[in-house]
């Protein structure tokens, strides 16, 4: 018991030390990237040529900036930042309360989890972010809330908590809509069961948020005359032209065709999320859960297929799915030690270089440029100093 209460707290302090590290690098990267066209320029889409896709945020910026004259590129950074903030801090509150393993700890410095940012930092500061904290806040309240407690208002706080956020967060970006999903898993994962009040409180937000993408994609999706219109609304509050060239200017002109070799350039990132991550849940739930867990989590993945048909940032939906199991399982696992006793030394450092591959030696790309498919690879490298040297 003392052994693994060592290794629980120097574990904790590893994961500190590892998210104070990322929250300054990922602050870092969004000041630096001030006035990037994909990175910026999708928080700045607005309401200037009427309602459209991925507009809410814009929109919002632009009323502070009447109302106060805040600089649109900088409330943008700040907003990132924040958010940013909100997911270290209750990340390290969900470690606070539990006691962490070796296993933990190597699925939180993972390549498709928080590093997968600070390896790509083209792929930072994107709207999934605000997924991610609220999701992450809605774990948490999760993990603390106890119903017997509660009037009958609030032993349906999920159901009043999803109405709200989920049309939110697909009037943030459309692509959000395909990770809903996560907030019914979590509820699975946490009572072992899928209960009809907890079904009912998931799909009436969750259809509705789905006739609203409906709509967005029939009806609202942007054109050149939409994008030429926010482009001139920025520029006449001040904003340089050059952040409208990327994700602005792709509301009229983008279009992605999948092709035989891009999804041949992914499979290994893929697999190297999926089954580390299910072999951690198989690991840490009992066993009466772990068949209904490998299913969910294969079932999981077919609501989020859309996306990699409609569009070329597979990294990103590849870390996002990561996240969201991987933050899924975290919550809801009992400590549960990997005991090394019955271990030979030479099996030991077969483990040790095993896992120092699985951290160290790989990175997922957000994307592929059609450049980089003129000599496809299936395995994209890192080593330990480049390890470092994103981190630091």
């Amino acid at each position: 018991m003392k052994n693994s209460g060592r290794m629980s707290f120097a574990a904790i302090w590893i994961i500190f030390v590892f998210m104070g590290l990322y929250l300054s690098k990922i602050s870092k990267i969004q000041i630096v990237g001030l006035a990037d066209e994909w990175k910026t320029g999708d928080w700045l889409i607005n309401y200037a040529d009427g309602f459209v896709r991925r507009g809410l945020l814009g929109e919002i910026a632009l009323f502070f900036n009447s109302l106060w004259g805040c600089d649109l590129l900088w409330t943008v950074v700040n907003v990132k930042i924040l958010l940013y903030t909100v997911i270290v801090v209750f990340f390290l509150l969900l470690s606070l309360r539990m006691k962490i393993g070796a296993v933990d700890l190597v699925l939180v410095l993972a390549p498709w989890g928080f590093m997968f940012d600070l390896n790509d930092p083209q792929s930072t500061g994107r709207k999934e972010i605000v997924l991610l904290a609220v999701f992450i806040f809605y774990v948490y309240l999760q993990t603390f809330h106890d119903h017997r407690k509660d009037t009958a208002f609030y032993r349906r706080w999920e159901f009043w908590f999803m109405i709200a956020i989920f049309p939110f967060l697909t009037l943030v970006h459309e692509g959000l809509t395909f990770f809903f999903h996560f907030f019914l898993l979590h509820l699975v994962f946490k009572k072992k069961v899928l209960s009809k009040n907890d079904l009912i409180s998931f799909l009436i937000p969750y259809i509705a948020s789905i006739f609203m993408l409906i709509l967005i994609y029939l009806y609202f999706k942007g054109d050149a005359h939409t994008a030429n219109s926010i482009c001139l609304e920025l520029q006449s509050r001040g904003v340089d032209a050059s952040v409208c060239a990327g994700a602005i200017s792709s509301l009229g002109s983008y279009e992605f065709q999948i092709t035989t070799d891009y999804a041949k350039a992914f499979v290994l990132p893929i697999l190297g999320t999926m089954v580390f991550l299910m072999c951690y849940g198989v690991w840490v739930f009992p066993e009466n859960f772990r068949r209904c867990f490998l299913m969910l989590s294969l079932v999981s993945l077919t609501p989020t297929l859309p996306l990699y048909i409609m569009a070329a940032d597979w990294g990103r939906w590849i870390h996002i799915w990561g996240i969201l199991m991987f933050i899924s399982i975290y919550s809801n696992k009992p400590f549960k030690k990997l005991n090394l006793s019955g271990w030979s030394l030479s099996l030991k450092m077969f483990a040790i270089v095993v896992t120092s591959f699985y951290l160290f030696s790989w990175k997922i790309p957000h994307m592929l440029w059609k450049t980089d498919l003129s000599n496809v690879r299936f395995y994209y490298p890192q080593d330990l100093c480049g390890w470092m040297k994103a981190l630091l």
